[in-house]
């Protein structure tokens, strides 16, 4: 069998079949670029938009926000395959952009909960904010660790992986205590 071009590509060559269309994986979601990206974005937007507001206002602030820039993702995949082949489908081009940043969804689900968490007062919104920068500081190296094991890296390389996308979540978690 050979494998695709890329893990991204929306087929792969069967040996008996011909090319048909990957089917839609969760894990597929969660370990990619689109969660890594999706995690980042909530985290940013967790400090911009946590600064003494109320809960429920983050939540839908940072949801929203979320789901445009998703869309926004899905539309740039949608014209960016314009013209890449002869038999174009609008269709199967909007499914293969939805598959490919699925991710992004995915990813705000776990910090989104925990900010919830904060506007129904289980606890505080501070609390809930914090929380949720360092679970998606965890979620950044476990992500980079898994996504990376999945495709038979080495352990070196699964860890710098691991350390970097942390590294990354952490420099946002800086910017909110400089911001506070």
């Amino acid at each position: 069998m050979d494998a695709p071009e890329h893990p991204s590509d929306s087929t792969e060559r069967l040996p008996d079949s011909g090319a048909r269309p990957r089917r839609f994986s969760i894990a597929d979601g969660i370990f990619s670029e689109s969660a890594i990206y999706g995690i980042l974005l909530v985290s940013a937007l967790i400090v911009v938009t946590g600064r003494g507001q109320d809960g429920w206002q983050v939540l839908l602030r940072v949801a929203a926000t979320v789901v445009i820039f998703w869309v926004a993702h899905v539309f740039a995949n949608l014209l960016s395959s314009i013209g890449r082949s002869d038999d174009f489908r609008p269709t199967t081009a909007l499914a293969h952009g939805i598959s490919e940043t699925s991710g992004m969804l995915l990813a705000a689900l776990v910090p989104l909960v925990i900010i919830l968490l904060g506007a129904l007062r289980v606890v505080s919104n501070n609390s809930a904010e914090w929380a949720a920068l360092w679970v998606n500081v965890t979620l950044l190296a476990v992500l980079a660790y898994i996504g990376l094991t999945r495709r038979g890296s080495r352990m070196w390389v699964r860890w710098a992986a691991a350390a970097g996308a942390a590294l990354l979540g952490i420099l946002i978690v800086v910017l909110k205590a400089s911001v506070h």
